[in-house]
């Protein structure tokens, strides 16, 4: 089996998974109890969100929710600031690009709540500019998420010099969705107001992630209860997995700084063996972008067909978002870039991870050449 799907999940990191067996055999307790076994697991929860925080370098200047994902981060975030401060203006920013997970916020908070909201375009590398970005804003501003890395092509943004760029509008708050960035990219955040991201696309465990937020920023919460992660989230906390953070963050970043290399090679193989298979395919990813995503459209076939084959020989890859890829025949992603709309149905993402191989390059690329001769006969 060869999996190129790992940004809709990856596998599950075995120091991960043994350490999460060794937390489930200590029987944890509630960290809210008024004893000292609840006292304890309330100090552990503490030294894991300063951990977590230490390693993004940002200790000193931001706190951590730990939430159920990124999809639960980014609508805390959005949803949370944009309601707490929304008199500070009525005009938010986002990019057509986005993982439903924020679009879809921003489409109930435009339709639902009267807020003005902005989407913007990407060039035709997949990249929001930052030209874009002055383009859009205004004084009613105070809300702006972009995606560090877009989730279907791999496209990078210009992150730090957008962050660089708001700090000129002191009301405005700076969201990125960094899931596809975290353990694949080098970035400072120092600058960003709010960061979100999920434990399984880094070689955790599924229903982990964290909002992190600068200090003293406050949220309307989502959901009431017992006023857990400072009353911002409540809900009795999923200790053992919460505790896995920093420890799954902190592999992630040794296998980048140990195998980015590899990665990189091994994604300039896969690209320019796609760029060989011109007569079939139309490339939407530039060879530029995040070393492990690729994505690229069938000129005659469709992409569903191409997937089944694969699968059929053990290879997997995804045709968009895991999140949106049953709703939806078509990828937005490409639309927005291309305009192109057998383009944008026709797409197919591969995405590459720490266990991928040298031989896995060649094994894909001469299926792939083989599938598509005989299927476009």
């Amino acid at each position: 089996m060869i999996n190129f799907d790992n940004a809709a999940t990856s596998k599950l990191d075995e120091a991960v998974k043994e350490k999460y067996i060794s937390y489930l055999n200590m029987d944890l307790l509630n960290p809210s109890s008024p004893h000292l076994g609840g006292y304890n697991v309330f100090k552990m929860l503490a030294e894991a969100r300063f951990d977590t925080l230490k390693l993004l370098n940002l200790e000193n200047t931001h706190q951590l929710i730990f939430t159920s994902g990124a999809t639960e981060a980014n609508n805390l975030a959005i949803q949370g600031v944009v309601l707490k401060y929304r008199n500070r203006g009525k005009h938010l920013i986002t990019t057509s690009i986005e993982h439903p997970s924020v679009l879809n916020v921003f489409r109930h908070l435009e339709k639902d709540l009267g807020f003005e909201v902005s989407y913007l375009s990407p060039n035709e590398e997949g990249i929001i500019t930052l030209e874009e970005l002055k383009k859009h804003v205004k004084k009613e501003t105070f809300f702006v998420s972009i995606m560090a890395i877009n989730n279907e092509t791999g496209a990078i943004n210009p992150i730090e010099e957008m962050a660089t760029f708001l700090k000129n509008f002191p009301t405005i708050f700076f969201h990125v969705d960094i899931a596809q960035a975290i353990g694949h990219l080098n970035l400072d955040y120092s600058h960003v107001d709010l960061l979100s991201f999920s434990a399984h696309k880094i070689h955790g465990l599924k229903g982990s992630g964290a909002l992190i937020y600068r200090k003293n920023t406050t949220f309307s919460p989502l959901f009431y209860g017992g006023e857990q992660e400072a009353s911002f989230r409540s809900g009795t906390e999923d200790v053992e997995k919460d505790l896995l953070l920093p420890l799954t963050i902190e592999n992630v970043f040794h296998s980048f700084s140990k195998e980015h290399n590899r990665i990189k090679e091994m994604h300039d193989a896969l690209y320019d063996g796609l760029v060989k298979l011109d007569r079939y395919i139309k490339l939407n990813s530039s060879k530029d972008g995040s070393s492990f995503i690729i994505n690229f459209s069938l000129k005659k076939l469709r992409a569903s067909v191409l997937v089944e084959a694969l699968s059929n020989r053990g290879i997997y890859v995804s045709t968009s978002s895991a999140c949106s890829a049953k709703k939806s025949k078509m990828s937005y992603v490409i639309y927005a870039m291309f305009k192109d709309t057998f383009r944008a149905e026709n797409s197919i993402r591969l995405s590459l991870g720490y266990d991928n191989k040298v031989e896995d390059i060649d094994i894909f690329l001469n299926t792939l050449k083989e599938l598509l001769e005989r299927l476009s006969l």
